[in-house]
């Protein structure tokens, strides 16, 4: 299950519109928590809390602009997309690992990205 109630988000070839998408955990982390670092990691298919990660093909590289990196403000961290023709078809679940001003790390999960 994903820890965000937005839309798909789709990625295409012929669109320059990957990013930056911005992801709000607002409603995810205590009020008064603030994220400090963020690594942001892409998977094909339905990845859960509960899937064990070498089940899945990691596409990090494939589709996260990494030149760009990711932008942490507050309690939102923005991710830039790119696009890779292999890929074409996929969908991938976004796996977030925040670190907090305090220490304490969490994981959030995103479905999905398209990959058109």
């Amino acid at each position: 299950m994903a820890d965000f109630h937005l839309s798909v988000i789709e990625i295409r070839y012929y669109d320059d519109n990957w990013g930056p998408y911005s992801f709000d955990f607002t409603g995810f982390l205590p009020s008064d928590a603030i994220i400090t670092g963020a690594v942001v990691k892409a998977y094909i298919g339905d990845v859960q809390p509960t899937s064990n990660l070498a089940d899945f093909t990691e596409i990090t590289e494939d589709i996260i602009d990494t030149d760009m990196g990711e932008f942490v403000e507050d309690k939102v961290v923005s991710v830039y997309f790119k696009y890779k023709e292999t890929l074409k078809g996929e969908k991938a679940t976004l796996l977030f690992e925040l670190t907090l001003e305090s220490g304490a790390k969490n994981v959030a999960y995103f479905q999905f990205v398209k990959i058109m």
